[in-house]
């Protein structure tokens, strides 16, 4: 079985263009910024981000799908994981929940929005989340600018067997198979979920 477990990782801040650090030259330029990326008088930046990583058996799994895509850069140049960036601990808590495999209802989906929304802004944005929670390929990490499903990421499917959770990612014709002990696993996550709600009631 392998061992999951969440840390806190720092994306660094870097320099992603030296020679742009203007909109005119940014323009110009052949190349698109990166993700969670600005302009500043050093050029273009890439900002330093946090959130929480997945470690499978203590290797941050970015690390390990950037072997298995075997691409130019890291996986973190466009893409954060989806737990922890955001304030918005409700977020979180649906995303967990859809990492367990369980039941969300819409007064979950509406907990995540503004509270002083109309019924019309919300219903406007059920039907992208409710589509988001039917895709069977659960997005693990999302896009570093504003993490909306739309902006697509990296996604696993989760099978739930009588003793694991199995993920699996696809490259093509490869797969990336790791199998996680239920208890371990539900563990994780179900302390992860205590911990928000208590820091939402405290």
């Amino acid at each position: 079985m392998d061992y999951l477990s969440l840390k806190k990782y720092t994306r660094p801040r870097s320099i992603v263009d030296r020679n742009i650090n203007s909109l005119r030259k940014l323009t110009k330029s052949k190349k698109l910024p990166t993700g969670n990326s600005k302009l500043t008088s050093d050029g273009l930046v890439k900002t330093e981000t946090s959130f929480l990583e997945f470690y499978i058996n203590d290797e941050p799994l970015s690390k390990l799908l950037d072997k298995f895509y075997g691409t130019d850069g890291s996986i973190l140049d466009n893409w954060i994981g989806v737990l922890g960036w955001t304030v918005n601990k409700k977020t979180d808590i649906v995303k967990v929940k859809q990492l367990l495999g369980k039941n969300i209802s819409d007064k979950d989906i509406k907990e995540m929005f503004p509270a002083e929304w109309t019924d019309n802004e919300f219903q406007n944005n059920l039907e992208n989340v409710r589509e988001e929670l039917s895709d069977p390929n659960i997005i693990i990490y999302c896009c570093a600018e504003c993490g909306h499903y739309q902006c697509g990421g990296i996604t696993v499917r989760i099978k739930k067997t009588d003793d694991a959770f199995v993920w699996t990612l696809r490259n093509e014709d490869k797969r990336l198979t790791f199998r996680f002990d239920k208890y371990q696993y539900f563990d994780l996550f179900d302390q992860y979920i205590r911990k928000l709600e208590k820091g939402l009631t405290s």
